[in-house]
Formats: structure tokens, C-alpha cells, sequence
């Protein structure tokens, strides 16, 4: 996975934080334990860099990002659901039962619609607010 030169200072961003799959090939930890095909002076260099205090990372070739309307919530993030009563137009209800496939899901596919409004007029609040 690496394949710049592990003493470039750049590459301390990333392997310092890499994220650990036990028992895959590939995959990094800070401290080297789960280090696959890495040499012993690989492993001590990755633990160095994770020592390193965040000022001292170079993070220069790392654009910033500005817009961030295409990012993903986690796949494990799962909101806590609460049971209401809501009473919705009945067009409404019936156009997201339309395209629900077998009628099923239409819920969720109306909390998705919910929640894009949610977050479109939240970035716009805060749009506004700067």
C-alpha cells in the first residue's frame, strides 16, 4: 500500500494513521504488530512517525477540503429511530410508495428525503451565518 519512500516526512500524515484490518495483508498499525511486509527498520520508522506531536507533521501536499457535499456518512453510523405518528399528504405518501420497490421501504426513502433537507438548509444556515 505504500509505495513512497517511508522516510519522506510527507508520508507521516498517512501512515500514522492508517487504520488497522487484523489479519490482512497490507494493512498497517502504528506500532508494526499487525505490520505485513514490512521490514523490522519499516516498522520502527511507522512508530517513529506516530510519535510525532501534529505540529510537526508535514501536511503541505494534502489539498484542503472545502467541499464536502459529496461526502458519505460512515457505513456504521446508524441513527437512533423514534417511533411517531405524522400525518402526510396523501399524494405524498403515495408518490414514495410508487418508486418503493414492492411498495416496501417507502419510510425510509422518505427519512432520506427528510434528512438531505435537513442537511441542505443546515450548510445554507451556516452559509448565511459567515
Amino acid at each position: 500500500m505504500l509505495n513512497r519512500n517511508i522516510q519522506d516526512p510527507k508520508v507521516s500524515v498517512f501512515a500514522a494513521r492508517f487504520s488497522v484490518v487484523p489479519g490482512r495483508p497490507h494493512r498497517y498499525d502504528v506500532d508494526g504488530k499487525e505490520a505485513a511486509g514490512l521490514t523490522g527498520e519499516q516498522r520502527a520508522e511507522l512508530a517513529a512517525l506516530a510519535e510525532l506531536p501534529e505540529d510537526e507533521i508535514d501536511t503541505t501536499d494534502i489539498p484542503e477540503v472545502l467541499d464536502w457535499s459529496h461526502a458519505r456518512r460512515a457505513d456504521l453510523y446508524r441513527p437512533i429511530k423514534q417511533q411517531i405518528t405524522l400525518r402526510l399528504d396523501a399524494d405524498v405518501v403515495a408518490w414514495f410508495k410508487e418508486r418503493a420497490p414492492g411498495g416496501r421501504g417507502y419510510q425510509s426513502d422518505i427519512n432520506r428525503a427528510l434528512r438531505e433537507h435537513v442537511d441542505r438548509t443546515s450548510r445554507q444556515e451556516t452559509i448565511s451565518a459567515a
